[in-house]
């Protein structure tokens, strides 16, 4: 395991084993990243299991799932923090799965940000340069290059201790970028910054890669973030990848009842395949399918619905679910409400705001669901 000095090296690209070290690992930074069944355990306990996806070149891909997932477990493997018990980590076109951390052409960004807290901005961007000993103007000239990147010129003179937590942000981006790095890993780098900060700053890095063009891997547990700065989104759970996509074929085309569930809000509804187009739900009524889905009939099931696919109308509507209107609360032009069906099950639907319905809680609604936009999954199985 690396101490906080470690990774502040690490971080800053520095090249422990001599230039001449840094300088057999150096790549066509246009070939991107291939990681190939990657798995890995603490004490016999499984933290990554086959796990595989690929970047390609200049692109941005987030590594997305709950706490304990295994993300950054695997963010570290690709930097060479850690050494995986099996597969393969691939970049341009080079196995770099036992290369050691300090000669991979990696740069990475910690969620602590690890600045040198002793060192000025400057001269914390080009630590890692001054550890290949470059000329002293090669450096200068790269610094003043990667604090125009980060819109911080004016700022190279100052202490990490002497910039607001989006600014020291900045500074880390850049000094990972600074050795022209083949790849760029980015730990939970926005988790630390207020709301609006952090918006403004996905915006800046956004435009910042795509200034450098550089193959980026961003570990994030906030959906929003991932599908703001990332063209590919790899969903993991329990240590596995679930499903990986753009955000909209995640969101529409979904692989399993957790995606669907934790990409965005889902109304999960038990119930019994009758037939092989016709769902018994548990609450009473039945669902006319608009496809089959792959089970037996009598299988028990999970039909879900996105919010936006519930529509509300008048109690006793025909072929409708009885419902009750619980709260609702504004959400842009949108009207996000809670509804219970008869049974106790919860119901979200998304209506708008200016011409959709209103109720008093506990007022009999009936809703209905676009059986076009549903899915139909087994049962989550007992931990």
């Amino acid at each position: 395991m690396f101490d906080e000095g470690e990774d502040r090296d690490i971080a800053a690209g520095a090249a422990q084993d001599g230039p001449a070290a840094a300088a057999q690992v150096s790549a066509d930074p246009t070939r991107g990243l291939i990681v190939r069944d990657v798995s890995h355990a603490f004490g016999g306990m499984a933290a990554l299991c086959n796990v595989g996806f690929a970047v390609e070149a200049g692109g941005v891909v987030a590594l997305l799932g709950p706490s304990g997932c295994g993300k950054s477990t695997l963010l570290r493997a690709i930097a060479g923090l850690i050494a995986p018990d099996r597969g393969e980590i691939v970049l341009d076109r080079r196995d770099m799965t036992r290369v050691p951390a300090r000669r991979r052409s990696i740069g990475m960004v910690f969620q602590n940000y690890a600045l040198f807290p002793h060192l000025t901005v400057a001269e914390n961007v080009g630590y890692g340069l001054a550890s290949r000993r470059l000329p002293r103007r090669e450096v200068a000239a790269r610094v003043a290059e990667m604090l125009r990147l980060v819109r911080l010129e004016e700022y190279g003179a100052r202490l990490p201790r002497e910039l607001s937590g989006g600014q020291q942000q900045r500074v880390a981006v850049a000094r990972a970028l600074a050795v022209r790095p083949s790849a760029l890993l980015l730990d939970e780098p926005f988790g630390a910054l207020d709301r609006g900060l952090r918006a403004e700053l996905q915006d800046e890095f956004i435009r910042m890669q795509a200034d450098v063009g550089i193959t980026t891997v961003i570990v994030t547990h906030d959906q929003e973030e991932a599908q703001t700065v990332a063209d590919t989104l790899v969903v993991m759970h329990a240590g596995r990848v679930e499903q990986v996509g753009t955000a909209e074929e995640i969101y529409d085309r979904l692989v399993s009842l957790f995606v669907n569930s934790f990409m965005g809000h889902a109304n999960a509804l038990p119930g019994r395949l009758a037939a092989p187009k016709t769902v018994t739900l548990a609450c009473g009524p039945s669902l006319d399918l608009d496809r089959a889905p792959p089970f037996p009939r009598g299988a028990e099931v999970v039909v879900t619905a996105r919010p936006e696919h519930v529509a509300l109308g008048p109690p006793g509507a025909e072929g409708a679910l009885a419902a009750r209107w619980i709260r609702a609360a504004p959400i842009a032009n949108m009207l996000s409400v809670d509804l219970e069906l008869a049974d106790g099950t919860a119901v979200k639907a998304l209506v708008d705001r200016l011409g959709g319905p209103r109720h008093a809680p506990g007022e009999a609604v009936s809703l209905t669901l676009d059986t076009r936009r549903m899915h139909v999954f087994a049962p989550p199985r007992p931990i």
